[in-house]
């Protein structure tokens, strides 16, 4: 589509609050949204001279049509839903932006080593990998660019040693995600992964919570997983992670899949019905994985796994803490920049 765009800066404190902006936007007209951290560096990061008195991690960068968004937004919006923003800037006049070309010009290719690549259906096939994942994103979380996501994937392909990733012609991080040898906030009887463990996918019930464009369960499946659930609270995730499967093959024969729209609400019923799941993947954010842990617990077999993403570093405490409660062991950390991943084993404690 073309036409005159405006685009506005908003601040936020955190993702959470990244997510409901987003979304409210999204109610008023905005069309396309891009998250930039003024803490990260390199790509969707805030340059230096974008960075001078922005007070705030996060800023969203919001696009809309001048005849949808100009009025309503200016109007209502700001006068409503200030509060939940540190400030705002714009608007900006973009003229005769044709998005679709915009953000297709934006949209790379990855590759994690040899093992995975991560494409949308506009791109030419890639060479040289032992697995590649067709992805079209829609209004969803999930493209491989976030380091969470890249994580995550990293531990289902068996966190694979000396792999570069790869953004398109550049290398992003080398050699990639690094195991953690140890915790800060491990209890005593919480033990690091070891070196050759291996991740457990071939015939297991895999959960994907917050699944957005369904990428992880979607990876897992073509690993070997025996089903997949994925539960999103946007119906539209749901609808767009069910779509990826189908153009990734995914289920084949004799696999079970759905795509839900929900939230951890669903999982007492389903554990009921289906049975408990073997792997439950969760790269939501700090605050739901903390509020659900109990319910992810409950609904894992024992020896189950939960891997959780969606967080920093710093945060690894407060996540260790409550796990802890819940009788999970910790075995296993790996980071990006500042984001994090923790692995957790359902065990009986002596």
């Amino acid at each position: 589509m073309g036409g005159t765009y405006l685009r506005w800066r908003l601040g936020v404190e955190d993702e959470i609050s990244c997510e409901l902006v987003i979304a409210l936007l999204g109610e008023v007209g905005f069309e396309a949204f891009e998250t930039l951290s003024t803490i990260q560096e390199g790509e969707g990061a805030l340059a230096d001279d974008q960075k001078k008195d922005t007070h705030a991690p996060l800023v969203i960068e919001a696009y809309g049509l001048v005849e949808t968004i100009g009025p309503i937004f200016q109007d209502y919006w700001l006068g409503e839903n200030q509060d939940k923003v540190l400030w705002i800037d714009g608007p900006h006049t973009m003229p005769h932006t044709n998005w679709n070309v915009e953000w297709e010009s934006n949209f790379q290719p990855i590759r994690l080593g040899t093992s995975l690549g991560l494409r949308a259906p506009f791109h030419e096939p890639m060479e040289g990998l032992d697995l590649e994942l067709v992805m079209m994103p829609r209004m969803s979380f999930g493209t491989g660019h976030h380091e969470t996501t890249l994580l995550m994937s990293w531990w289902l392909l068996g966190a694979p040693t000396a792999q570069t990733i790869q953004m398109g012609q550049n290398v992003v991080w080398k050699p990639g995600p690094q195991k953690t040898d140890t915790i800060e906030g491990l209890l005593p009887y919480q033990i690091p992964m070891q070196s050759g463990t291996t991740v457990r996918l071939e015939g297991a019930r895999v959960l994907d919570m917050g699944c957005g464009t369904g990428i992880l369960g979607i990876l897992a499946a073509r690993l070997g997983a025996s089903s997949v659930i994925g539960i999103d609270v946007e119906d539209w995730s749901a609808e767009n992670a069910a779509e990826n499967a189908t153009r990734n093959a995914v289920p084949a024969q004799g696999f079970h899949a759905d795509w839900l729209c929900g939230d951890a609400g669903l999982l007492p019923t389903l554990s009921s019905l289906h049975g408990k799941f073997d792997l439950i993947l969760a790269n939501i954010n700090r605050n739901v994985l903390l509020k659900d842990m109990v319910i992810y617990e409950a609904s894992m077999v024992q020896g189950g796994q939960l891997w959780l993403s969606g967080f920093y570093t710093e945060d690894h405490g407060v996540l260790l803490q409550e796990a802890g409660k819940l009788g999970l062991v910790c075995i296993g950390s790996a980071a990006l920049n500042q984001w994090s991943t923790l692995l957790f084993e359902k065990r009986l404690i002596p």
